[in-house]
């Protein structure tokens, strides 16, 4: 990789540790010429703190005589827990391995407890987060070489916006603003896709064994490259079909895997869609089988997933795997983390032959050279147009994304939500000077959650719902809390600082429902932040969102706050402090039942309320906004009108209900039938009911749908009962969440179905989706095993039952009404 040149500008997307320099390389992105430049940090060396003096330290002979030592200095630090200024002991290494990785006891993280007794702090911050926090310095955002220094980049045009934009949301901090409205630019970029010729049917190859040819592999690039390399095979056709692509072929493997690094080489960033645990080690380990030496292989393979030489190797299936991504940013269009599924969801383009994607295998041995050529790149066309298509989206939203969190963008894509969090969290303590604290400091300063939770396996009471009425209920408003999490974060004073803190005069001001109190003294770094988001969020980039780069920073931030108040309770979080996330449940229960007492003195009917939202039959104009200046008034809380439903089918259930809006656009929440894993057979009847819902308008043609719906029940019921279906269409479709070895003790009915394919040398994978059916008992069958007649019909009438039961309990018909008259006929 080139070194970064003077007066040149460029993108900051990565810092990592070079170990033959011993510092930070930071990476940098040109967009005029495509090129990735290098520039190495110097000055700063890893450390870690502890509460041992340095006089207490010299009598530790295993630090004082470690290899790594550099020195040792006094230091001073705001601890939050305690509210005041601290002095803590610095030592300060020249290899990050000897703070805390290397050989056990060995590192400092390791020999001061052990040897010493004493704490250690902030041993656990990789090495690159720690020297982009101490530098100052922000990821995703331009910077150029002036005098052999790094300095930031500066845009006039969008200083002026960031201007106005924090006048307008009344901000004193413009930094998050100057984040968000930096430029992003255009990346050059190349997707991969390779194909493998297994042995059997369906299983994956081990990309470590590398025991069969690559004979395929898709290369398509932004900047109009579009390129098959195919491995030349005795007794195959070219075969007829129209591939959009240049077609290369190869007589050696080894000739067609050189010229893909070759390839690659040209291109700074490389787009896979699971290559961190397939395309890129199979590569690599099948150059070392076919006699490359490993000097000569641009991949580098990592516990954190493969990188490529001079590039950046972004893997799409890390990123969507994402679960607050999948759901905010993506707003759940897709379930399965699948190429076929995404790209339907996303792209409306899926897969070619997906449905036959069981036998691939068996097929590519006799496919012609066309076929084959067509069907990788189609894979390899789903994988780029991910990143480009909505002028670019994904490759905008990891952007805005690093600025927030402050990772670099190998880092972000690998990492959950709760880590981009924490680097965020982690930035903004050294920012401050605040002392990072461990999870145990938290836990034993401000204790565990009192409130007992209502749903199991959860380690706090959470959010309130209120009892449906079950029935049809014309002219509906539902009215929402603006980000009410991120609201009760900032308006309660929300963090670790503020909570339980050690003032006797703030004990009275409790968190309602708990014995938890908030300081009145310290502002919480938390709740401040969160807050700041939320404010840009909701006041600004909200009302923006139809416009394709704005959407996505509303996007960005809308992902963090979803998460934002949830992390506290998670014990793997490092900054675990249960009693925030409890405090900010309790205070949204209490708002919302707030509101509902303060609707019903209003005179408004409610018909259901859940965590942040409440559904009002037909209020009118003047009762909306006294409820809204209310809740601004004596809650602080933005309310609003979210939705309103021409009618909405309220089931008995809590979490289950269907709306339809005045353009006839239909809502589920929670009802059986729109699940990705219903049987085929079940939910097509579900949609066709939908259907029928989304054109009635008046209660007389509601009232109408009750005989086309009992028909639609009856037919299916029927079929069943016949076994008048093809196997596919009684199929579960359930997501391995991991790989069916990792599943020891429970094992789920579709892992089992899975196992059973192993037996048969078809192997899947995490991510991979299984098709099973249920049988007698508790047995399951994948349906490549499966016949007619080992399917239960009466666990699918049950499970149809279960699924139309919720809307018949809203129109008030009774399941045997409509399958009685069969058990009648039955009968006689």
């Amino acid at each position: 990789m080139n070194t970064f040149p003077e007066n040149t500008t460029a993108y900051l997307i990565g810092v990592d540790y070079s170990g033959t320099k011993k510092c930070a390389r930071l990476v940098f992105y040109e967009p005029k010429l495509a090129k990735l430049y290098a520039w190495y940090g110097d000055n700063h060396f890893p450390y870690c703190l502890t509460n041992l003096s340095p006089f207490e330290l010299e009598k530790i002979s295993e630090i004082m005589k470690h290899p790594s030592l550099k020195k040792i200095e006094l230091t001073t630090k705001f601890d939050a827990i305690k509210n005041e200024d601290i002095t803590v002991t610095k030592i300060i290494v020249e290899d990050p391995k000897a703070i805390g990785g290397g050989k056990p006891r060995e590192n400092v993280r390791d020999i001061i407890p052990e040897m010493g007794g004493g704490k250690v702090w902030e041993a656990r911050i990789p090495y690159s987060s720690c020297y982009i926090y101490d530098k100052n310095i922000e990821m995703g955002m331009p910077y150029n070489i002036v005098d052999k220094k790094l300095s930031r980049v500066i845009y006039y045009d969008a200083e002026d916006r960031i201007k106005q934009i924090t006048e307008k949301v009344q901000m004193t901090n413009d930094r998050w603003v100057r984040l968000c409205e930096y430029p992003v630019p255009e990346f050059l970029r190349i997707a991969l896709d390779i194909e493998v010729l297994g042995a059997e049917r369906t299983r994956v190859p081990d990309p470590i064994k590398a025991e069969y040819p690559i004979v395929s592999v898709c290369l398509i690039s932004n900047d109009g490259k579009r390129k098959i390399l195919l491995l030349l095979r005795e007794g195959i056709e070219i075969g007829t079909d129209e591939v959009n692509a240049n077609l290369d072929f190869f007589p050696t493997e080894l000739d067609l895997i050189k010229t893909l690094f070759e390839e690659i080489k040209n291109y700074p960033f490389v787009i896979t869609f699971n290559g961190d645990n397939f395309d890129l080690p199979y590569l690599y380990y099948r150059a070392i089988k076919l006699g490359m030496v490993k000097e000569d292989i641009p991949i580098m393979l990592t516990k954190h997933g493969a990188k490529i030489r001079d590039a950046i190797h972004i893997d799409l299936y890390r990123f969507f795997f994402n679960r607050s991504l999948r759901n905010y940013a993506f707003s759940g269009k897709y379930k399965a983390v699948a190429l076929d599924e995404i790209g339907e969801a996303l792209l409306g383009k899926g897969k070619l032959h997906a449905h036959q994607d069981i036998w691939l295998a068996t097929e590519m041995r006799i496919w012609t050279y066309t076929q084959l050529a067509k069907y990788n790149c189609q894979d390899g066309d789903i994988t780029l147009e991910l990143t480009t298509y909505n002028e670019n989206l994904v490759m905008k939203l990891i952007m805005v994304l690093m600025r927030i969190s402050m990772l670099s963008m190998e880092d972000l894509i690998r990492s959950p939500i709760s880590r981009w969090i924490l680097s965020m969290l982690q930035y903004e303590h050294r920012r401050r000077n605040y002392l990072i604290p461990n999870p145990d400091d938290l836990i034993l300063a401000k204790g565990k959650a009192v409130t007992e939770a209502v749903i199991k396996g959860k380690k706090y009471k959470g959010a309130v719902v209120v009892e449906p009425p079950a029935g049809i209920y014309f002219n509906v408003d539902v009215v929402d809390f603006a980000s009410l999490y991120p609201s009760v974060l900032k308006n309660l004073n929300l963090g670790y600082q503020s909570i339980r803190c050690e003032h006797e005069e703030c004990k009275s001001n409790l968190v309602p429902e708990t014995p938890h109190w908030i300081c009145q003294k310290q502002k919480a770094m938390e709740g401040e932040i969160i807050g700041l988001l939320k404010d840009l969020r909701v006041f600004h980039y909200k009302k923006l969102k139809k416009d394709p780069y704005y959407g996505v920073v509303e996007q960005a931030i809308k992902v963090f706050l979803n998460a934002a108040y949830g992390v506290f309770g998670d014990e793997d979080f490092d900054l675990y402090c249960p009693p925030v996330s409890e405090s900010v449940t309790a205070m949204g229960r209490h708002s919302i039942t707030s509101t509902i007492e303060k609707a019903k003195e209003l005179g408004i009917e409610i018909l259901y309320g859940d965590t942040d939202s409440i559904f009002l039959k037909n209020p009118t104009k003047e009762q909306l906004e006294n409820l809204t200046k209310w809740s601004s008034q004596i809650l602080g809380l933005d309310l609003e009108v979210d939705k309103h439903y021409r009618y909405v089918c309220l089931s008995a259930r809590k979490k289950n209900y269907m709306g339809i809006t005045d353009n006839g656009e239909i809502d589920v929440k929670g009802l059986t039938g729109k699940k990705k894993h219903t049987p085929p057979i079940i939910k097509g009847a579900f949609n066709v009911t939908k259907k029928y819902f989304s054109k009635a308008k008046t209660p007389e043609e509601v009232e109408a749908l009750k005989k086309a719906l009992k028909n639609v029940i009856l037919d299916v019921y029927l079929r069943i009962k016949r076994r008048d279906f093809e196997l596919e269409e009684m199929a579960f479709n359930m997501t391995l969440g991991k790989s069916p070895t990792a599943y020891e003790k429970t094992i789920p009915q579709h892992v089992k179905a899975a196992k059973m394919l192993e037996k048969l040398g078809i192997y899947l994978k995490k991510g991979d989706s299984i098709f099973f059916v249920k049988c007698a008992g508790k047995e399951v069958k994948p349906i490549q095993l499966a016949k007619k007649e080992d399917i239960d019909i009466t666990k699918y009438h049950e499970m149809l039952k279960a699924t139309f039961e919720q809307i018949l309990d809203s129109l008030d018909i009774e399941w045997d009404s409509i399958i009685g008259i069969v058990k009648l006929e039955q009968f006689f």
